[in-house]
């Protein structure tokens, strides 16, 4: 939940909340004391550090009604909190293993065939799909797949995925459609872990950090206003 709430508090969401359990509350207000408490938000992010209350609280987060992201333990109840229901602003960030255990299928098959695996998920579900990997697959319901060019194979370290949930959290919050969101999401968090890297060994912690720094090197791109 720690890692999570890092990745989304990189600096472009204007704010940050944090919604659960109260020690983890303690240790994120430790860590982060700009982050503030339930209130009106435009995206959620859940799942992470979710345990046995995932559940509930991916209810909760849907009943929201704003685009959520989907991560961990919350993939876990997907279909059953949905129940039928065909969300179109749900973004679902799964590793190898969480997507076979969605698609109730081996995860040796996810890993040998893991675009097709994800075009599968994502329209099943009707949702934006992005498979962690050494290049993450950002894939739409209708097949179309971005893939994620940037990273550093430092970047397989535990809680990378936690943080990078809360980074697409942050862009999804700023208003991109939720395919847009997970692309740019997916290309900031793998360019800070390189950044960061510098070659040598990483962990997750330290991936949040850098993505400002990233969005500081980025080019300005300017659009003439219309006459």
């Amino acid at each position: 939940g720690l890692l999570s709430v890092s990745g989304a508090s990189c600096g472009l969401a204007g704010m940050v909340r944090y919604v659960g359990d109260s020690a983890v509350a303690d240790r994120v207000r430790e860590q982060h004391p700009e982050v503030v408490g339930a209130g009106r938000v435009q995206a959620w992010v859940v799942g992470s550090g979710g345990g046995d209350s995932a559940g509930d609280e991916l209810a909760a987060a849907l009943a929201d009604g704003v685009p959520t992201v989907v991560d961990a333990d919350a993939l876990r109840h997907l279909e059953a909190v949905l129940d039928g229901e065909v969300r179109e602003d749900l973004v679902l960030t799964p590793h190898a293993g969480e997507l076979a255990a969605l698609l109730d299928v081996e995860r040796s098959e996810v890993e040998a065939r893991q675009l097709h695996h994800a075009r599968v998920a994502a329209e099943r579900f009707g949702c934006i799909v992005a498979l962690k990997g050494r290049h993450t697959l950002v894939t739409r319901p209708d097949g179309r797949t971005r893939v994620t060019t940037t990273g550093t194979p430092w970047l397989g370290t535990a809680g990378a995925g936690d943080v990078l949930g809360g980074v697409i959290g942050a862009v999804l919050a700023t208003g991109l459609d939720p395919w847009d969101a997970a692309s740019v999401g997916s290309w900031l968090h793998g360019a800070a872990a390189t950044l960061v890297a510098d070659g040598g060994p990483i962990v997750a912690g330290q991936v949040a950090g850098g993505v400002a720094e990233v969005v500081r090197g980025l080019p300005v791109v300017s659009t003439p206003a219309r006459r």
